[in-house]
């Protein structure tokens, strides 16, 4: 909190922070004997995902959107293999044998490791948006930053499904 006392008015405030640009917050309304409280946020800090995998196959979805773009976690400690719907990519193979480049934060994936390990992205948070589902078995990310009770998070399709399953977990309509 910063505090600084101003006659009575209106003023334009010049707000400077090192490593931003100046901000100016227009028309503040000072009164006699009140404080004024101004909220100014001159960045956000990325939000840091960490994933912790386990030895064999993982299903896995990333919220966050590093600042380097979506490649694949190639370098991650103990990789094996990596699956979406119709893509894969195993780093013991040939790159002409690869057919997943990056990764999209509306899909889900398979996550193959040889021993425990933490995958970790740093950038911002992906945008809640609609993914388009087809008739049938659909393999989807969870996009929302914090986790919601299962019936909440599928509330807008619950009169479409059938079953969800995520990993050993089962729902069924009459659950959800």
């Amino acid at each position: 909190s910063f505090y600084r006392y101003l006659s009575p008015g209106t003023y334009d405030l010049s707000i400077a922070c090192s490593g931003y640009e100046d901000i100016i917050v227009e028309d503040v309304i000072v009164s006699s004997n009140q404080a004024t409280p101004i909220e100014v946020i001159f960045g956000e800090l990325p939000t840091l995902l960490e994933i912790p995998l386990q030895s064999g196959w993982n299903q896995i979805s990333i919220n966050v959107i590093p600042e380097s773009g979506l490649p694949l976690p190639a370098q991650l400690e103990n990789l094996q293999q990596i699956k979406s719907g119709s893509l894969s990519f195993n780093p013991d193979l040939p790159d002409h044998f690869n057919t997943l480049s990056q990764i999209n934060p509306a899909e889900a994936y398979w996550i193959k490791v040889s021993a425990p390990t933490t995958l970790s992205l740093e950038g911002d948070l992906c945008p809640n948006a609609a993914i388009n589902l087809k008739s049938g078995w659909n393999f989807v990310a969870y996009l929302p930053g914090q986790s919601l009770p299962v019936n909440t998070a599928l509330a807008s399709i619950s009169p479409f499904l059938q079953e969800v399953r995520c990993n050993d977990q089962l729902y069924t309509r009459d659950q959800l």
